[in-house]
Formats: structure tokens, C-alpha cells, sequence
């Protein structure tokens, strides 16, 4: 037998070795990301029909607009109240839930879809940001930022 056979037999075991190797952390790594996967797959689903049909939206807000204009005027680094400028969408019945805390309950209220366009600290408008706001009652419930993912706030926090 010659010195090249020999290589390649080597080089040949060497690399079926490799393949059962790769194979073997193939299946590992599978359940490594499989099972995870479908805990928080599980626990994304949204409300069942029971749920939704015995849920409490509130009255529908026709002060709306002002309840959110009074909340962005207060927050807003200007404290000027023309300098918040505000775009609205007709309230629609929905919910909410902090994604950020797995344990925290749905609420349900009335969804309403704004951009908002504020004076940032150098006196510069920063440009219009999508927000969603859960109105109950009257009252922002739960606040969240459309263009940054899984933010989401209450206003008692701000």
C-alpha cells in the first residue's frame, strides 16, 4: 500500500467521522431550538371567542383625540401644546397585553392608531411615530410604539 492510499483512507474515515458528527449536532441543535420555539409559540395565540364576546370595551371614546393630545402634551420635551402634532385613526374594538411580561393579563378597550410628530431637544421636529393606544373608560390603559418592537408601556409609568 502506498502513501497516497493510505491519506485517502484516512482523509475517508476522517471525513465519515465529521459527517456522523455534524449529523449527531444537527439533531441536537434541533431540539435545542425546537422546544423553545414551541413554548413561545404556545403562548402566543390570542384570545378564544368566549373571551372575546364576554370582555368589557368600555363606551366608545368620542373625547378620544383629546385624551391622547393631553397625554403626548405632557410628556413632550417643549412644553409648548402646539408643538405636538397629532394624526388619528377612528377607535376600533381590540386589546392589548405587554408582551414584555409574559404573566401580564389582556386588557380591552378601544384601539386607536396615531402618529406623532413632537419637538425633540434640540428644537427639531423628530418626525411622525406610529403609536397605539387602548382606551378605556376615559383612560389610556396601555400604550405602544408601532416602530419599536415590544415596547410597551403604561402611561402611570411615564
Amino acid at each position: 500500500m502506498t502513501l497516497i492510499q493510505k491519506t485517502n483512507g484516512i482523509n475517508k474515515q476522517n471525513r465519515e467521522l465529521n459527517y456522523m458528527r455534524r449529523g449527531s449536532m444537527c439533531v441536537n441543535s434541533w431540539w435545542m431550538t425546537s422546544i423553545p420555539l414551541l413554548f413561545f409559540i404556545g403562548c402566543s395565540f390570542g384570545p378564544s371567542p368566549e373571551e372575546l364576546a364576554s370582555a368589557y370595551y368600555g363606551e366608545y371614546p368620542e373625547n378620544y383625540e383629546q385624551v391622547i393630545r393631553d397625554f403626548a402634551t405632557r410628556i413632550a420635551v417643549d412644553p409648548d401644546p402646539n408643538s405636538v402634532h397629532l394624526k388619528f385613526e377612528e377607535p376600533v374594538k381590540g386589546y392589548m397585553q405587554n408582551q414584555n411580561d409574559p404573566f401580564s393579563k389582556r386588557e380591552f378597550g378601544w384601539l386607536v392608531k396615531t402618529q406623532i410628530n413632537a419637538k425633540n431637544r434640540y428644537g427639531g421636529y423628530a418626525g411622525d411615530r406610529p403609536w397605539e393606544f387602548l382606551i378605556r373608560d376615559g383612560q389610556i390603559l396601555l400604550m405602544r410604539s408601532i416602530d419599536i418592537q415590544g415596547y410597551y408601556a403604561k402611561p402611570s409609568e411615564w
